[in-house]
Protein backbone atom coordinates (compact mmCIF):
# COMPACT_ATOMS: atom_id res chain seq x y z
CA UNK A 1 0.00 0.00 0.00
CA UNK A 2 1.07 3.42 -0.49
CA UNK A 3 -0.35 4.83 2.76
CA UNK A 4 1.23 7.41 4.59
CA UNK A 5 0.81 8.09 8.47
CA UNK A 6 1.27 11.26 10.69
CA UNK A 7 1.77 10.88 14.60
CA UNK A 8 -0.40 12.95 17.02
CA UNK A 9 -0.17 14.46 20.97
CA UNK A 10 -4.04 16.01 22.03
CA UNK A 11 -3.32 17.27 25.70
CA UNK A 12 -6.76 17.86 27.46
CA UNK A 13 -7.74 19.87 30.43
CA UNK A 14 -10.78 19.28 32.61
CA UNK A 15 -12.42 19.85 36.10
CA UNK A 16 -14.88 18.17 38.35
CA UNK A 17 -18.36 19.69 38.52
CA UNK A 18 -20.41 19.67 41.69
CA UNK A 19 -23.66 22.27 43.32
CA UNK A 20 -20.72 23.66 45.30
CA UNK A 21 -19.19 26.17 42.13
CA UNK A 22 -17.39 28.56 45.60
CA UNK A 23 -15.26 25.18 46.42
CA UNK A 24 -12.18 25.68 44.16
CA UNK A 25 -12.07 22.63 41.75
CA UNK A 26 -8.68 20.95 40.92
CA UNK A 27 -7.86 20.49 37.78
CA UNK A 28 -7.21 17.06 35.83
CA UNK A 29 -5.19 16.57 32.69
CA UNK A 30 -4.69 13.63 29.92
CA UNK A 31 -2.78 13.29 27.40
CA UNK A 32 -3.34 10.68 24.52
CA UNK A 33 -0.90 9.84 21.17
CA UNK A 34 -2.59 9.09 18.05
CA UNK A 35 -1.51 7.44 14.55
CA UNK A 36 -3.21 8.34 11.83
CA UNK A 37 -3.18 6.24 9.23
CA UNK A 38 -4.19 8.34 5.23
CA UNK A 39 -5.63 5.71 3.07
CA UNK A 40 -4.03 5.27 -0.86
CA UNK A 41 -6.23 6.66 -3.72
CA UNK A 42 -6.96 2.96 -4.41
CA UNK A 43 -8.19 2.16 -0.41
CA UNK A 44 -10.71 4.98 -1.06
CA UNK A 45 -12.34 4.52 -4.24
CA UNK A 46 -12.38 0.67 -3.14
CA UNK A 47 -13.98 0.97 0.29
CA UNK A 48 -15.28 4.44 0.84
CA UNK A 49 -16.87 6.37 -1.94
CA UNK A 50 -18.54 5.64 -5.35
CA UNK A 51 -17.38 7.91 -8.07
CA UNK A 52 -20.16 8.67 -10.96
CA UNK A 53 -18.79 10.66 -14.39
CA UNK A 54 -21.76 12.49 -15.70
CA UNK A 55 -22.74 14.42 -18.91
CA UNK A 56 -26.08 15.42 -19.96
CA UNK A 57 -26.14 16.04 -23.55
CA UNK A 58 -28.78 18.33 -25.34
CA UNK A 59 -30.12 18.12 -28.74
CA UNK A 60 -30.89 21.13 -30.67
CA UNK A 61 -32.13 22.38 -33.91
CA UNK A 62 -30.20 24.96 -35.80
CA UNK A 63 -29.73 26.57 -39.53
CA UNK A 64 -26.83 27.73 -41.58
CA UNK A 65 -29.79 31.09 -42.19
CA UNK A 66 -29.36 31.72 -38.30
CA UNK A 67 -25.75 33.20 -39.39
CA UNK A 68 -27.01 35.71 -41.20
CA UNK A 69 -28.34 39.50 -40.32
CA UNK A 70 -30.34 39.20 -43.80
CA UNK A 71 -30.94 36.81 -46.46
CA UNK A 72 -33.14 37.71 -49.59
CA UNK A 73 -33.58 35.00 -52.61
CA UNK A 74 -34.43 38.28 -54.49
CA UNK A 75 -32.99 41.52 -54.29
CA UNK A 76 -31.90 43.51 -51.30
CA UNK A 77 -33.11 47.17 -52.55
CA UNK A 78 -31.91 50.18 -50.23
CA UNK A 79 -33.17 53.56 -50.57
CA UNK A 80 -32.54 54.27 -47.13
CA UNK A 81 -29.77 57.21 -46.10
CA UNK A 82 -27.99 55.56 -43.13
CA UNK A 83 -28.05 51.92 -43.03
CA UNK A 84 -25.33 50.01 -40.46
CA UNK A 85 -25.69 45.64 -41.17
CA UNK A 86 -24.08 43.70 -38.61
CA UNK A 87 -23.25 40.58 -40.04
CA UNK A 88 -23.56 38.10 -42.79
CA UNK A 89 -25.70 39.79 -45.88
CA UNK A 90 -27.63 37.14 -48.94
CA UNK A 91 -28.74 38.32 -51.64
CA UNK A 92 -29.56 36.16 -54.13
CA UNK A 93 -30.52 38.22 -56.78
CA UNK A 94 -32.33 38.79 -59.78
CA UNK A 95 -31.36 38.52 -62.90
CA UNK A 96 -30.26 42.52 -63.01
CA UNK A 97 -30.47 42.82 -59.20
CA UNK A 98 -29.07 41.59 -56.14
CA UNK A 99 -27.30 43.51 -53.31
CA UNK A 100 -28.17 47.34 -54.46
CA UNK A 101 -28.18 50.98 -53.62
CA UNK A 102 -30.65 52.96 -55.32
CA UNK A 103 -31.02 56.22 -53.88
CA UNK A 104 -29.05 59.23 -53.31
CA UNK A 105 -26.55 60.06 -50.37
CA UNK A 106 -26.76 56.41 -48.87
CA UNK A 107 -24.07 55.68 -46.72
CA UNK A 108 -24.30 51.79 -45.88
CA UNK A 109 -22.10 49.87 -43.72
CA UNK A 110 -21.78 45.98 -43.91
CA UNK A 111 -19.79 44.95 -40.90
CA UNK A 112 -19.21 41.30 -42.13
CA UNK A 113 -19.28 39.45 -45.49
CA UNK A 114 -21.54 40.53 -48.36
CA UNK A 115 -22.41 37.74 -50.63
CA UNK A 116 -25.13 37.62 -53.82
CA UNK A 117 -25.42 35.23 -56.68
CA UNK A 118 -25.81 38.21 -58.73
CA UNK A 119 -24.26 41.78 -58.47
CA UNK A 120 -23.43 44.41 -55.61
CA UNK A 121 -23.89 47.68 -57.62
CA UNK A 122 -24.39 51.13 -57.65
CA UNK A 123 -27.71 51.20 -59.84
CA UNK A 124 -27.46 53.87 -62.58
CA UNK A 125 -28.55 57.72 -62.34
CA UNK A 126 -27.98 57.82 -58.31
CA UNK A 127 -25.19 59.77 -56.86
CA UNK A 128 -23.68 60.84 -53.63
CA UNK A 129 -23.56 57.14 -52.19
CA UNK A 130 -20.84 55.23 -50.47
CA UNK A 131 -20.97 51.48 -49.89
CA UNK A 132 -18.55 50.05 -47.15
CA UNK A 133 -17.85 46.33 -46.77
CA UNK A 134 -15.97 45.69 -43.60
CA UNK A 135 -15.41 41.94 -44.94
CA UNK A 136 -15.12 40.00 -48.02
CA UNK A 137 -17.39 40.17 -51.34
CA UNK A 138 -18.69 37.22 -53.22
CA UNK A 139 -20.51 37.67 -56.23
CA UNK A 140 -20.90 37.61 -60.02
CA UNK A 141 -20.32 41.20 -60.14
CA UNK A 142 -19.32 44.44 -58.36
CA UNK A 143 -20.78 47.22 -60.02
CA UNK A 144 -20.88 51.08 -60.07
CA UNK A 145 -23.58 52.19 -62.92
CA UNK A 146 -23.81 53.99 -66.01
CA UNK A 147 -25.00 57.44 -65.64
CA UNK A 148 -23.91 57.69 -61.61
CA UNK A 149 -21.74 60.65 -60.23
CA UNK A 150 -19.60 60.70 -56.78
CA UNK A 151 -20.02 56.95 -55.74
CA UNK A 152 -17.70 54.92 -54.34
CA UNK A 153 -17.99 51.14 -53.38
CA UNK A 154 -14.98 50.68 -50.22
CA UNK A 155 -14.09 46.72 -49.35
CA UNK A 156 -11.53 46.35 -46.59
CA UNK A 157 -11.65 42.58 -47.32
CA UNK A 158 -10.91 40.12 -50.39
CA UNK A 159 -13.02 40.69 -53.84
CA UNK A 160 -14.40 36.90 -55.56
CA UNK A 161 -16.54 37.64 -58.72
CA UNK A 162 -17.83 35.44 -60.98
CA UNK A 163 -17.77 37.65 -63.66
CA UNK A 164 -16.69 41.36 -63.50
CA UNK A 165 -15.03 44.62 -61.83
CA UNK A 166 -17.23 47.23 -63.67
CA UNK A 167 -16.51 51.39 -63.01
CA UNK A 168 -18.61 53.73 -64.48
CA UNK A 169 -19.94 56.96 -64.38
CA UNK A 170 -18.04 60.00 -63.29
CA UNK A 171 -16.29 61.06 -60.33
CA UNK A 172 -16.23 56.98 -59.51
CA UNK A 173 -14.36 55.27 -56.76
CA UNK A 174 -13.92 51.45 -56.67
CA UNK A 175 -10.78 51.11 -53.39
CA UNK A 176 -10.68 47.65 -52.78
CA UNK A 177 -8.08 47.14 -49.64
CA UNK A 178 -7.54 43.45 -50.09
CA UNK A 179 -7.13 41.10 -52.97
CA UNK A 180 -9.20 40.89 -55.88
CA UNK A 181 -9.68 37.06 -57.76
CA UNK A 182 -11.87 37.37 -60.94
CA UNK A 183 -11.76 33.53 -61.66
CA UNK A 184 -13.51 33.07 -64.47
CA UNK A 185 -11.77 31.59 -67.64
CA UNK A 186 -12.38 33.42 -71.12
CA UNK A 187 -9.38 31.94 -72.57
CA UNK A 188 -11.16 29.22 -74.72
CA UNK A 189 -14.76 31.11 -74.31
CA UNK A 190 -17.06 33.33 -76.28
CA UNK A 191 -19.86 34.67 -73.25
CA UNK A 192 -19.64 37.56 -71.72
CA UNK A 193 -20.63 36.06 -68.31
CA UNK A 194 -18.37 33.37 -68.45
CA UNK A 195 -15.04 35.99 -68.32
CA UNK A 196 -13.93 37.52 -65.55
CA UNK A 197 -12.67 41.45 -66.30
CA UNK A 198 -11.85 45.09 -64.80
CA UNK A 199 -14.33 46.92 -67.28
CA UNK A 200 -13.70 50.77 -66.80
CA UNK A 201 -16.52 52.77 -68.83
CA UNK A 202 -15.43 56.04 -66.44
CA UNK A 203 -14.40 58.52 -68.69
CA UNK A 204 -12.54 60.11 -65.90
CA UNK A 205 -10.23 57.67 -65.00
CA UNK A 206 -6.89 59.66 -66.49
CA UNK A 207 -8.70 63.32 -65.18
CA UNK A 208 -7.07 64.92 -61.62
CA UNK A 209 -9.89 63.85 -59.33
CA UNK A 210 -11.79 61.67 -62.01
CA UNK A 211 -12.93 58.49 -61.44
CA UNK A 212 -10.80 55.86 -59.62
CA UNK A 213 -9.57 51.98 -59.21
CA UNK A 214 -7.20 51.29 -56.62
CA UNK A 215 -6.91 47.50 -55.28
CA UNK A 216 -4.11 47.80 -52.64
CA UNK A 217 -3.91 44.08 -51.52
CA UNK A 218 -0.76 41.70 -51.76
CA UNK A 219 -2.09 40.34 -55.38
CA UNK A 220 -4.74 40.45 -58.26
CA UNK A 221 -5.89 37.47 -60.12
CA UNK A 222 -7.96 38.41 -63.68
CA UNK A 223 -8.58 35.25 -65.20
CA UNK A 224 -10.39 36.55 -68.42
CA UNK A 225 -10.90 39.47 -70.75
CA UNK A 226 -13.26 42.31 -71.49
CA UNK A 227 -15.80 42.11 -74.80
CA UNK A 228 -16.68 44.76 -77.24
CA UNK A 229 -20.55 44.82 -77.33
CA UNK A 230 -20.73 43.34 -80.74
CA UNK A 231 -20.80 40.48 -82.70
CA UNK A 232 -20.11 38.87 -86.13
CA UNK A 233 -22.00 37.68 -88.92
CA UNK A 234 -22.84 33.99 -87.20
CA UNK A 235 -23.66 36.06 -83.96
CA UNK A 236 -20.29 35.44 -81.76
CA UNK A 237 -19.42 38.13 -79.80
CA UNK A 238 -15.77 39.75 -79.96
CA UNK A 239 -13.24 39.51 -77.06
CA UNK A 240 -10.39 41.74 -76.30
CA UNK A 241 -7.34 40.60 -74.84
CA UNK A 242 -7.58 42.86 -72.42
CA UNK A 243 -8.09 41.86 -68.53
CA UNK A 244 -8.56 45.51 -67.39
CA UNK A 245 -10.03 47.59 -70.25
CA UNK A 246 -10.81 51.48 -70.85
CA UNK A 247 -13.54 52.27 -72.46
CA UNK A 248 -12.47 53.89 -76.10
CA UNK A 249 -9.57 51.68 -76.40
CA UNK A 250 -11.27 49.01 -78.18
CA UNK A 251 -10.20 50.56 -81.25
CA UNK A 252 -6.57 49.25 -81.35
CA UNK A 253 -8.52 45.76 -83.05
CA UNK A 254 -9.40 47.81 -85.68
CA UNK A 255 -6.11 49.78 -85.79
CA UNK A 256 -3.99 48.95 -88.73
CA UNK A 257 -0.03 48.93 -87.93
CA UNK A 258 3.20 47.34 -89.45
CA UNK A 259 4.53 44.18 -87.75
CA UNK A 260 7.94 42.78 -88.53
CA UNK A 261 6.65 39.50 -87.92
CA UNK A 262 3.15 39.43 -89.21
CA UNK A 263 0.20 40.09 -91.42
CA UNK A 264 -2.75 41.12 -89.79
CA UNK A 265 -6.12 40.60 -91.21
CA UNK A 266 -9.95 41.97 -90.06
CA UNK A 267 -13.13 41.09 -89.91
CA UNK A 268 -16.75 43.15 -89.82
CA UNK A 269 -18.78 42.75 -86.57
CA UNK A 270 -20.90 45.65 -87.14
CA UNK A 271 -20.57 48.41 -87.04
CA UNK A 272 -16.96 47.43 -86.39
CA UNK A 273 -13.67 46.06 -88.77
CA UNK A 274 -11.95 44.30 -86.09
CA UNK A 275 -8.43 42.08 -86.22
CA UNK A 276 -9.52 38.51 -86.65
CA UNK A 277 -6.30 36.43 -87.81
CA UNK A 278 -2.35 36.90 -88.28
CA UNK A 279 -0.16 35.24 -90.61
CA UNK A 280 3.64 34.38 -89.53
CA UNK A 281 5.91 36.48 -92.20
CA UNK A 282 8.39 33.31 -92.22
CA UNK A 283 6.78 29.88 -91.61
CA UNK A 284 3.58 31.18 -93.87
CA UNK A 285 1.26 30.14 -90.57
CA UNK A 286 -2.14 31.38 -90.50
CA UNK A 287 -3.79 31.89 -86.94
CA UNK A 288 -6.84 33.12 -85.26
CA UNK A 289 -6.39 35.89 -83.21
CA UNK A 290 -6.89 34.56 -79.49
CA UNK A 291 -6.97 36.38 -76.62
CA UNK A 292 -3.27 35.79 -75.78
CA UNK A 293 -2.24 36.87 -79.14
CA UNK A 294 -5.28 40.18 -78.94
CA UNK A 295 -2.86 41.17 -75.74
CA UNK A 296 0.23 40.97 -77.30
CA UNK A 297 -1.41 42.65 -80.13
CA UNK A 298 -2.58 45.37 -77.88
CA UNK A 299 0.67 46.07 -75.87
CA UNK A 300 2.36 46.12 -79.31
CA UNK A 301 0.06 48.87 -80.23
CA UNK A 302 0.68 50.81 -76.77
CA UNK A 303 4.29 50.20 -77.23
CA UNK A 304 4.59 52.18 -80.80
CA UNK A 305 6.83 55.72 -80.97
CA UNK A 306 3.96 57.65 -81.54
CA UNK A 307 0.28 56.48 -79.89
CA UNK A 308 -2.97 58.09 -80.84
CA UNK A 309 -4.28 60.94 -78.82
CA UNK A 310 -7.43 58.47 -78.01
CA UNK A 311 -5.44 55.64 -76.19
CA UNK A 312 -6.28 55.62 -72.79
CA UNK A 313 -3.56 54.74 -70.24
CA UNK A 314 -5.74 55.23 -67.12
CA UNK A 315 -3.65 57.44 -64.85
CA UNK A 316 -5.71 56.70 -61.70
CA UNK A 317 -5.43 53.00 -61.78
CA UNK A 318 -3.60 51.80 -59.12
CA UNK A 319 -3.15 48.21 -58.98
CA UNK A 320 -0.09 45.50 -56.92
CA UNK A 321 2.79 45.66 -58.04
CA UNK A 322 3.33 43.97 -61.78
CA UNK A 323 4.92 41.02 -60.44
CA UNK A 324 2.11 40.42 -57.96
CA UNK A 325 -0.46 40.05 -60.97
CA UNK A 326 -1.58 37.28 -62.94
CA UNK A 327 -3.90 38.13 -65.88
CA UNK A 328 -5.05 36.34 -69.10
CA UNK A 329 -4.98 39.23 -71.06
CA UNK A 330 -3.04 42.68 -71.09
CA UNK A 331 -3.39 45.61 -68.08
CA UNK A 332 -2.68 48.69 -67.29
CA UNK A 333 -1.93 50.72 -64.03
CA UNK A 334 0.16 53.74 -63.12
CA UNK A 335 -0.04 55.18 -66.93
CA UNK A 336 1.43 51.91 -68.20
CA UNK A 337 0.53 48.82 -70.25
CA UNK A 338 1.67 45.46 -69.39
CA UNK A 339 1.04 42.63 -71.61
CA UNK A 340 -0.51 40.18 -69.35
CA UNK A 341 0.59 39.08 -65.73
CA UNK A 342 2.62 35.97 -64.88
CA UNK A 343 2.35 35.78 -61.20
CA UNK A 344 1.26 31.90 -61.81
CA UNK A 345 1.97 29.77 -64.61
CA UNK A 346 -0.74 27.84 -66.79
CA UNK A 347 -0.66 25.05 -64.25
CA UNK A 348 -0.76 27.33 -60.53
CA UNK A 349 -2.96 29.18 -62.26
CA UNK A 350 -5.72 26.47 -62.69
CA UNK A 351 -5.49 25.55 -58.96
CA UNK A 352 -6.17 29.04 -58.45
CA UNK A 353 -8.89 29.28 -60.08
CA UNK A 354 -10.45 26.26 -58.48
CA UNK A 355 -9.73 27.23 -55.15
CA UNK A 356 -11.42 31.05 -55.93
CA UNK A 357 -14.36 29.30 -57.51
CA UNK A 358 -14.78 26.77 -54.25
CA UNK A 359 -14.52 29.47 -52.15
CA UNK A 360 -17.14 31.52 -54.02
CA UNK A 361 -19.89 28.51 -54.45
CA UNK A 362 -19.51 27.44 -50.11
CA UNK A 363 -20.47 31.64 -49.67
CA UNK A 364 -23.69 31.12 -51.53
CA UNK A 365 -26.36 29.78 -49.88
CA UNK A 366 -28.49 26.66 -51.77
CA UNK A 367 -32.36 26.91 -52.54
CA UNK A 368 -34.72 28.26 -50.07
CA UNK A 369 -36.69 25.17 -50.13
CA UNK A 370 -33.63 23.28 -48.51
CA UNK A 371 -33.99 26.08 -45.56
CA UNK A 372 -37.54 26.71 -44.91
CA UNK A 373 -40.71 25.32 -45.77
CA UNK A 374 -42.89 27.85 -44.38
CA UNK A 375 -45.64 27.94 -41.88
CA UNK A 376 -48.17 30.67 -40.97
CA UNK A 377 -46.69 31.82 -36.89
CA UNK A 378 -46.77 35.56 -35.19
CA UNK A 379 -45.72 36.06 -31.62
CA UNK A 380 -45.05 39.50 -31.66
CA UNK A 381 -44.94 42.78 -29.91
CA UNK A 382 -43.46 46.38 -29.78
CA UNK A 383 -40.32 45.26 -28.43
CA UNK A 384 -40.00 41.25 -30.43
CA UNK A 385 -41.56 40.41 -33.93
CA UNK A 386 -41.64 36.56 -33.97
CA UNK A 387 -43.43 36.45 -37.51
CA UNK A 388 -43.34 33.36 -40.23
CA UNK A 389 -45.36 34.36 -43.15
CA UNK A 390 -46.54 31.70 -46.17
CA UNK A 391 -48.30 34.87 -48.92
CA UNK A 392 -48.19 38.37 -47.39
CA UNK A 393 -45.58 40.73 -47.74
CA UNK A 394 -44.37 42.05 -44.03
CA UNK A 395 -43.61 45.63 -42.98
CA UNK A 396 -42.03 46.34 -40.68
CA UNK A 397 -42.43 49.76 -39.22
CA UNK A 398 -40.23 51.73 -36.31
CA UNK A 399 -40.70 54.97 -35.31
CA UNK A 400 -40.89 57.99 -37.87
CA UNK A 401 -41.56 55.37 -40.31
CA UNK A 402 -44.65 55.35 -43.04
CA UNK A 403 -47.75 53.03 -41.75
CA UNK A 404 -49.41 52.67 -44.96
CA UNK A 405 -49.49 49.82 -46.11
CA UNK A 406 -51.62 47.69 -48.48
CA UNK A 407 -54.53 45.57 -47.71
CA UNK A 408 -53.78 41.74 -46.93
CA UNK A 409 -50.36 42.73 -45.54
CA UNK A 410 -48.75 42.58 -42.29
CA UNK A 411 -47.74 45.52 -40.47
CA UNK A 412 -45.89 45.34 -37.45
CA UNK A 413 -45.46 48.77 -35.73
CA UNK A 414 -42.65 48.30 -33.51
CA UNK A 415 -39.91 51.05 -30.93
CA UNK A 416 -36.48 51.40 -32.63
CA UNK A 417 -34.84 48.69 -30.59
CA UNK A 418 -36.54 45.64 -31.88
CA UNK A 419 -35.61 41.84 -31.58
CA UNK A 420 -37.23 39.25 -34.21
CA UNK A 421 -37.15 36.59 -36.17
CA UNK A 422 -39.06 37.62 -39.57
CA UNK A 423 -39.75 34.85 -42.13
CA UNK A 424 -41.41 35.20 -45.58
CA UNK A 425 -42.28 33.97 -48.67
CA UNK A 426 -43.41 37.23 -49.56
CA UNK A 427 -41.01 41.11 -49.39
CA UNK A 428 -40.46 42.43 -46.81
CA UNK A 429 -40.18 46.19 -46.17
CA UNK A 430 -38.01 48.03 -43.56
CA UNK A 431 -39.45 51.59 -42.59
CA UNK A 432 -38.92 53.91 -39.68
CA UNK A 433 -36.19 54.05 -36.90
CA UNK A 434 -35.02 50.53 -36.42
CA UNK A 435 -32.25 48.95 -34.35
CA UNK A 436 -33.13 45.59 -34.60
CA UNK A 437 -31.28 42.72 -33.55
CA UNK A 438 -32.14 38.61 -35.04
CA UNK A 439 -32.36 37.84 -38.76
CA UNK A 440 -34.86 38.61 -41.36
CA UNK A 441 -35.27 35.92 -44.21
CA UNK A 442 -37.48 36.31 -47.69
CA UNK A 443 -37.97 34.08 -50.52
CA UNK A 444 -39.01 37.40 -51.99
CA UNK A 445 -37.20 41.15 -51.64
CA UNK A 446 -35.65 43.19 -48.98
CA UNK A 447 -36.65 46.86 -49.09
CA UNK A 448 -34.97 49.50 -46.88
CA UNK A 449 -36.67 52.38 -46.82
CA UNK A 450 -37.01 56.23 -45.73
CA UNK A 451 -34.32 58.66 -44.06
CA UNK A 452 -34.53 56.98 -40.95
CA UNK A 453 -31.51 55.30 -39.17
CA UNK A 454 -31.41 51.62 -39.30
CA UNK A 455 -29.29 48.98 -38.12
CA UNK A 456 -29.51 45.35 -38.24
CA UNK A 457 -27.40 43.28 -36.15
CA UNK A 458 -27.44 39.01 -36.28
CA UNK A 459 -27.11 37.48 -33.38
CA UNK A 460 -27.28 33.82 -33.59
CA UNK A 461 -27.65 33.20 -29.88
CA UNK A 462 -30.94 34.34 -29.68
CA UNK A 463 -32.29 32.62 -32.49
CA UNK A 464 -30.87 29.22 -31.67
CA UNK A 465 -32.33 30.10 -27.99
CA UNK A 466 -35.75 31.36 -29.60
CA UNK A 467 -36.43 28.71 -31.85
CA UNK A 468 -35.55 25.87 -29.18
CA UNK A 469 -37.01 26.82 -25.98
CA UNK A 470 -40.20 28.98 -27.09
CA UNK A 471 -40.75 28.12 -31.00
CA UNK A 472 -42.97 24.91 -31.05
CA UNK A 473 -41.84 22.17 -33.61
CA UNK A 474 -45.27 22.67 -35.60
CA UNK A 475 -44.79 26.15 -35.67
CA UNK A 476 -41.16 25.77 -37.25
CA UNK A 477 -40.86 26.96 -40.51
CA UNK A 478 -36.84 25.79 -40.58
CA UNK A 479 -35.65 22.86 -42.14
CA UNK A 480 -32.47 21.23 -40.36
CA UNK A 481 -30.52 18.43 -42.13
CA UNK A 482 -29.05 15.42 -39.67
CA UNK A 483 -26.48 17.29 -38.41
CA UNK A 484 -28.12 19.27 -35.08
CA UNK A 485 -25.87 20.72 -32.45
CA UNK A 486 -25.07 18.66 -29.55
CA UNK A 487 -23.86 20.62 -26.62
CA UNK A 488 -22.87 19.19 -23.08
CA UNK A 489 -24.76 21.41 -20.63
CA UNK A 490 -23.32 20.22 -17.46
CA UNK A 491 -20.06 17.44 -16.54
CA UNK A 492 -19.91 16.89 -13.32
CA UNK A 493 -18.17 13.80 -10.66
CA UNK A 494 -20.86 12.69 -8.26
CA UNK A 495 -19.24 11.48 -5.15
CA UNK A 496 -22.11 8.60 -3.67
CA UNK A 497 -21.08 7.95 0.46
CA UNK A 498 -20.99 4.37 0.24
CA UNK A 499 -23.53 1.84 2.16
CA UNK A 500 -21.16 0.31 4.72
CA UNK A 501 -19.05 2.50 6.36
CA UNK A 502 -16.01 1.33 7.19
CA UNK A 503 -14.93 1.44 10.81
CA UNK A 504 -13.07 4.59 11.51
CA UNK A 505 -10.24 2.33 13.72
CA UNK A 506 -8.89 1.04 10.59
CA UNK A 507 -7.60 4.48 10.34
CA UNK A 508 -7.02 6.16 13.92
CA UNK A 509 -5.23 3.78 16.27
CA UNK A 510 -4.49 5.25 20.25
CA UNK A 511 -0.56 4.61 20.96
CA UNK A 512 -0.73 5.95 24.71
CA UNK A 513 -2.73 7.54 27.35
CA UNK A 514 -2.17 8.96 30.54
CA UNK A 515 -2.96 11.21 32.85
CA UNK A 516 -0.58 14.00 33.68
Amino acid sequence: SNSKKISLTLCSTYGVLDDKPEVEKIPQKVQMDFTIKMPSEEEILKENYYYIYRNVIETNRDSELWHNALVAYGDIQIYASDVKINGKVFAKGTSDGGFVLCGNGETVEVNSNLISANSVKISAETKNNILNVNGNIYADNVIIDHETKNNEIKIKGDVYTKDDLVLNGEKSRLKIEGNYYGFSDGALSSKHDESSGIIINAMDISTEDGSELKIFGEEMFVNGVSYIDVVDNKGYPYSTGESVSIKGNYRVYGSYFLDDDYYYYYNYYAPLTLVEERLNKSTNVRQKMNVFRKAEYFWNFGEKAEIPTWLNKGTNIVLPEPAKIYSTGAFITNNKIYKNGGLYTYGEAQGKIEECSSLYYQNLLGEYSEYVHIKDFDQSSSLEVICFSSNKNIYLVGPGGDQNVPSNNILKNVDANVNGIIVSEGDVYLRGTLNFKGTIITNGNIFIEDSYPKSFTNSWFYIFEKINREVAEADDPFVYSDEYINRTIESSLEVTEPTNIVAYKQYISIDNWEKL
